[in-house]
């Protein structure tokens, strides 16, 4: 397999922590470049990962290096002039999400990806955690029959980084502090639900951070035979993720931050399901799957054995997509439907 050369928009954070370390443990790739606006903070990125060229203008590393794909870090606004920019220089694209933030600069960068027959890639990566690559398998074996709700939450603390800090980025794009994660929790609920309708929308502030218009969303959808929901609160200690996926056959209940999966099957009847006896079996059987759970997963990291990591995993398939090994996971058409969800719900938020 022949070495892609990569060339890395963006020397921050998810730069730093999570795609330089993936894309130079991957014998396919060789990076040969990195550009920011901020030389400062490219060259130091360069020098931690051993990069030859450093860059302050995207345009000038497009001409002077010979580049397979560029991998786009910055922030949302910039992702479609950017992409737009390198796929008519011939480059594959890798986006963190969203791919734009716009429905129609999506739509102009998918058929400019088809004309020039380049790969556009979107990195989803809640989507591909293993607690949720298992879940849309035990959904696709059947075992919940016909999917009926799915209520997803997301609860994080303002103190974070990216949140406290009024000179961030983020307090100045659409969607606010609520654009980090809201992409996560769309793009989930298509993966459970399929196509839907947002049908409601409901922000509330609770906390007396000044800069912050609303730190509660809550957003209300409808799929052709199903409900389903999604709430963001920035208002809690620390983080936790949960999905909650009903069936006509049996339920899950999906741990994201633990990794764990708990089924509960459908009573034979209500009776049964009122009785004592099947309160406690239905408390021994959560006991005895969140203990199953917790020793899979200490094993797995004690031992190496499990998933990779959601983002290795999506960058090692867009590798793997230019080789014509493996086709990438994402739709980016599905990526395109996330985009115009969210400016409908973001409509509904203060600015």
């Amino acid at each position: 397999m022949r070495k892609i050369n990569i060339g890395l928009v963006g020397a921050g954070y998810i730069a730093n922590k999570t795609h330089l370390p993936i894309l130079t443990s991957n014998s396919g790739v060789r990076i040969v470049a990195i550009c920011d606006s901020n030389r400062n903070i490219a060259e130091k990125t360069a020098k931690d990962y051993a990069i030859n060229s450093v860059y302050d203008n995207f345009t000038k590393m497009l001409k002077d290096e010979s580049l397979d794909a560029v991998d786009i870090l910055t922030p949302p606004p910039t992702h479609a002039l950017l992409a737009v920019e390198a796929l008519e220089n011939g480059c594959h694209v890798l986006l963190e999400k969203p791919l734009a933030t716009k429905k129609e600069d999506a739509d102009r960068l998918i058929r400019l990806a088809y004309e020039r027959k380049r790969f556009l890639n979107v990195i989803h990566n809640w989507s591909f955690t293993p607690c949720f690559r298992r879940t849309r398998a035990i959904m696709e074996s059947g075992l919940l029959g016909e999917i009926v709700n799915v209520d997803l939450r997301f609860m994080g603390s303002i103190e974070f980084e990216r949140y406290n800090r009024r000179d961030h980025w983020i307090h100045s794009i659409e969607g606010g502090a609520f654009s980090d994660i809201a992409p996560h929790l769309v793009m989930l609920l298509l993966d459970f639900l399929g196509q839907f309708e947002v049908i409601d929308v409901k922000v509330k502030k609770t906390s007396d951070v000044q800069y912050l218009k609303a730190d509660q969303l809550n957003v209300l959808v409808s799929s052709q035979k199903a409900l389903g929901s999604f709430t963001l609160s920035l208002n809690t200690p620390g983080f936790m993720c949960y999905a909650a996926i009903y069936g006509t056959k049996a339920s899950l209940f999906v741990d994201a931050d633990t990794n764990s999966i708990v089924k509960y099957l459908s009573p034979k009847s209500s009776d049964h399901y009122l009785s004592r006896r099947a309160k406690v079996q239905r408390a021994l059987s959560d006991i005895t799957q969140r203990t199953k759970e917790l020793t899979y997963n200490v094993t797995s990291v004690a031992f190496g054995r499990g998933m990779p990591s959601s983002s290795k995993y999506l960058i090692d398939a867009f590798v793997n997509n230019i080789n014509g090994k493996r086709t990438y996971p994402i739709m980016v058409e599905k990526a395109r439907d996330v985009v115009s969800l969210l400016e409908e719900i973001y409509k509904c938020i203060p600015q």
